[in-house]
């Protein structure tokens, strides 16, 4: 991942960008880059498409699962995450997909159990690492990067193909791999 990432304390600290009451509500996509080494965080949103609404579409984290749901709606994926553990300190990729009225959980590009069929509400201003309830230490400890949302034609566009779910390889690594096909190379040609 690029080094200019945002990145949150796990006290006080969230953010809130851009309005997305105008997002569509059918044939979009929320895709972004995370990662944490608190795994007892609980009842935590990374990412929710306004507030607290009914139907708010929220991707978060709760006892060591990532898990997305619409508020107080339906769960995207498997009932409260189980199953979509969290690796300490691994950048994870995680998506919704609506497509033709059916959601889909997306980590690292596998689509998880368990579909919705609820209507999201996009009622707001987009509300990063925020504390949902007010409680004290239910903010979100980690970092977030490469935040994306996009519609696509249902049928026509591939939505899952479209997501940002390959890494770009380090620079030593690339220098690494480079460096040994030149080795590779020198020592056929002896």
């Amino acid at each position: 991942m690029p080094a200019a990432h945002l990145s949150y304390n796990g006290t006080n600290h969230g953010s809130y960008s851009g309005d997305f009451s105008a997002l569509a509500t059918n044939n979009f996509a929320v895709e972004f880059w995370v990662r944490t080494s608190n795994l007892t965080q609980s009842a935590i949103s990374v990412f929710q498409t306004g507030n607290n609404n009914n139907g708010s579409l929220k991707i978060g984290i709760a006892g060591g699962v990532w898990t997305a749901s619409y508020h107080n709606v339906g769960w995207i994926g498997a009932t409260d995450g189980v199953g979509q553990a969290v690796t300490s300190g691994t950048w994870t990729h995680l998506a919704v997909i609506r497509d033709n009225g059916t959601s889909t959980f997306y980590i690292d590009g596998v689509a998880q159990s368990g579909t919705s069929n609820g209507t999201p509400v996009h009622n707001d201003s987009a509300h990063l690492a925020v504390n949902p309830g007010g409680f004290a230490g239910n903010w979100f400890e980690g970092d977030l990067d490469e935040i994306n949302t996009f519609t696509f034609v249902s049928g026509v566009d591939d939505p899952v193909a479209a997501l940002s779910i390959n890494a770009v390889p380090e620079p030593a690594s690339t220098a690494f791999l480079g460096l040994s096909g030149l080795v590779f190379l020198l020592r056929r040609r002896k």
